[in-house]
């Protein structure tokens, strides 16, 4: 069984209480030189010492494009709160964070069943408060937590939550509402616990394609003693079965020894890569399946399966970033679909899908005003543009420039202002 989700790689951040903030940053800076994905901020990071969030933050500052997971506890703070920092630090990161929850006691909820009841309602806090595609304030009223009207909080991107565990109820809700279930590396806990979340999923009507699967293992190189151990080839051996038989997209090593972290970033990540690219049938690794949620927002009339895959971004009315991207800076829109297009080609792709839709409004957008209107729509197709907004100056001596379809005037501006040279258009630095 495989999900068809793009292998990915990481490393989990040090909990041991004497892991100061500059050994932090060090093994963050490693684990994006030697080209890993993600780097797990443990809720035990520093001995308990230090708030997640706030590591987060500390790390991603001396990162530039290493994934950030989030691992918090509801009982440690507000899910309201957490939501606010998520979004934030997403924003600042250009959406380089994911978010992931540890069953674990509430402080509202006693025992295993309202631990995962209280769970479940701190998920949909975070979403409710995340969802900016719905105006107005954020509300919630559940056994545990409650939200009387609070500001929403739009993050960079549609951001990953995952659930760690194996209880039965915690499985049932990783297939309701988690985008990835974290757990060990056992090949019967990972049988069982798919068909319990995959049976939770679809009975929810989401497609089991939506949940990345993610396991955290332990080893070392050198003697053969057991699984994840000895040569970087064993450790291909142990992992293959993982990936190819039960769905395991995510790898996370959980090690103190940094001769050990390099060995998995540098020999057995590549290695396995290549190994599952020999066992699966040719393009086995598709595009992420959009969640259920997003589908159902969807517009008629519009073949979103058979959109481009070569735009550089491709919104639905679900994502994000629709709220940002909908309107225009004079009009306002609700277009079925927004292709962003960086290059020539990909305006020619998304020239050739609006084709395949007659009878379907087409909109063509820069970065600009849109006076005319013409630069939204409702539920059709939205071309952008704003992507290809370079400026390059093409002869010095007689000033000429190119100027990219999708530049603003004030980029325009900053660009020839070393040359000392005037615009010859634009009244105002918004203006496209």
């Amino acid at each position: 069984m495989n999900y068809g989700h793009p292998l990915r790689f990481g490393l989990h951040l040090p909990s041991d209480a004497d892991c100061g903030p500059g050994r932090l940053v060090e093994v963050a800076g490693l684990a994006e030189q030697w080209g890993l994905d993600l780097l797990v901020v443990q809720a035990g990071t520093a001995g308990d010492d230090l708030e997640p969030s706030t590591v987060a933050s500390w790390i991603a500052a001396a990162t530039v494009s290493l994934g950030l997971v989030l691992e918090a506890r509801p009982a440690t703070l507000h899910p309201a709160m957490l939501a606010r920092a998520v979004a934030s630090l997403d924003r600042l990161t250009e959406g380089r964070v994911e978010l992931a929850f540890r069953a674990g006691p509430s402080a509202a909820a006693s025992g295993t069943a309202d631990s995962v009841a209280a769970l479940g309602e701190a998920i949909a806090v975070v979403r409710e408060l995340w969802n900016v595609l719905d105006r107005g304030l954020g509300r919630f009223t559940g056994r545990f937590y409650r939200l009387a009207g609070a500001e929403k909080a739009a993050p960079a991107h549609d951001v990953p939550i995952s659930v760690d565990g194996q209880d039965q109820d915690l499985l049932r809700l990783v297939g309701l509402r988690a985008d990835e279930w974290s757990t060990g590396c056992d090949a019967a806990t990972l049988t069982q616990g798919n068909r319990a979340v995959d049976e939770a999923a679809r009975g929810a009507g989401r497609d089991p394609r939506e949940i990345r699967r993610r396991v955290t293992i332990r080893g070392d190189f050198g003697e053969r003693t057991g699984r994840f151990t000895g040569t970087a080839a064993d450790w291909v051996n142990d992992l293959l079965p993982l990936v190819v038989e039960h769905g395991v997209g995510t790898v996370v090593l959980d090690t103190e020894e940094r001769d050990v972290a390099a060995g998995f970033a540098s020999e057995v990540a590549p290695a396995l890569r290549a190994a599952v690219d020999a066992v699966l049938p040719r393009g086995w690794s598709g595009a992420r399946v959009r969640r259920s949620a997003v589908r159902a927002r969807r517009r008629p009339g519009i073949d979103y399966e058979g959109a481009p895959p070569e735009m550089a971004e491709v919104v639905e009315p679900g994502d994000p970033a629709y709220a940002r991207l909908r309107s225009g800076y004079l009009r306002g829109g609700a277009p079925g679909i927004i292709l962003r297009a960086a290059t020539n080609e990909q305006v020619t792709q998304a020239l050739a899908f609006a084709r395949r839709h007659p009878g379907v409004a087409l909109s063509r957008r820069s970065a600009g005003h849109g006076v005319s209107g013409r630069s939204t729509n409702d539920g059709g197709i939205v071309i952008d543009v704003s992507l290809m907004n370079a400026i390059e100056v093409l002869d010095r001596k007689t000033r000429r420039v190119r100027i990219g379809p999708g530049a603003r005037w004030a980029e325009v501006a900053a660009a020839l202002e070393p040359y000392g040279w005037a615009l010859s258009s634009g009244d105002y630095g918004g203006v496209g």
